[in-house]
């Protein structure tokens, strides 16, 4: 079940966007439940009693703008995926800081809200995927987007999760081309990351959402930030 949540301070192009996300749904046969906004107030209010996973923000409303809303959905949710719904294109750069999913332009409205909502059941899909660990007591199935890193210690796999750490039996080279097509990039001899937990990439170390640092090989570096972009952009 996909909880959506629009906003449009006109009712017309409210219910517009609505009548589009549900028929893209119903398409592709996913259970959700479509909420409509006249304004961030009244969204703001039902998300502290409902959380939603996805929300189209008209930009330019008056009172309180698209981003105003994101702004105050960031400091409860960083996970929340946000589409900004414009049509001036200048307010696009002053969004940008509050990470959203996706930008549709009421100019191109049909072909890009089926391209938003394709790449957002994408990428809920991939959320659920998992990877298959074989470790002393059998084995052990971890969601790929729980997995922060992989370390290699003496032919030894550790798992380094956000709820802790598992060790598991195998070796970097054979994970690595298992786990390539879920986001994870080599960054040293040592280490395998999930590209969703990095924040900075330096010329010697790779710093994590938790300000966790891990080596980075100086050969590694150029193609290393090519494939966090590469990713961003994909999943």
């Amino acid at each position: 079940m996909i909880r959506i949540a629009v906003v449009d301070d006109e009712k017309i192009i409210l219910d517009s966007i609505s009548e589009k996300i549900a028929d893209i749904l119903n398409q592709h046969k996913v259970k959700y439940e479509l909420y409509n906004f006249t304004d961030g107030r009244s969204l703001i209010k039902s998300y502290l009693e409902q959380s939603f996973d996805l929300v189209f923000l008209d930009i330019d409303m008056p009172n309180v703008t698209g981003i105003d809303i994101a702004k105050k959905l960031r400091t409860y949710d960083d996970s929340l995926e946000i589409v900004f719904v414009t049509n001036k294109d200048e307010l696009v750069y002053e969004s940008i800081k509050y990470v959203p999913f996706r930008f549709i332009r009421k100019s191109e409205f049909d072909n890009d809200i089926n391209e938003a909502i394709d790449k957002y059941l994408k990428k809920r899909t991939k959320k659920k995927q998992s990877i298959i660990f074989s470790t002393e007591n059998g084995k052990k199935a971890i969601t790929v987007s729980d997995i922060e890193y992989i370390e290699v210690r003496s032919h030894k796999l550790t798992v380094h999760t956000k709820s802790g750490i598992l060790e598991a039996n195998g070796n970097l080279k054979d994970i690595e081309l298992s786990v390539a097509q879920y986001g994870f990039i080599r960054i040293h001899q040592s280490y395998l990351v999930n590209f969703r937990f990095i924040d900075v990439i330096k010329q010697n170390c790779v710093v994590l959402d938790s300000g966790h640092q891990l080596s980075l090989s100086s050969r590694r570096y150029n193609e290393v930030k090519k494939a966090l972009m590469r990713f961003s952009r994909e999943l």
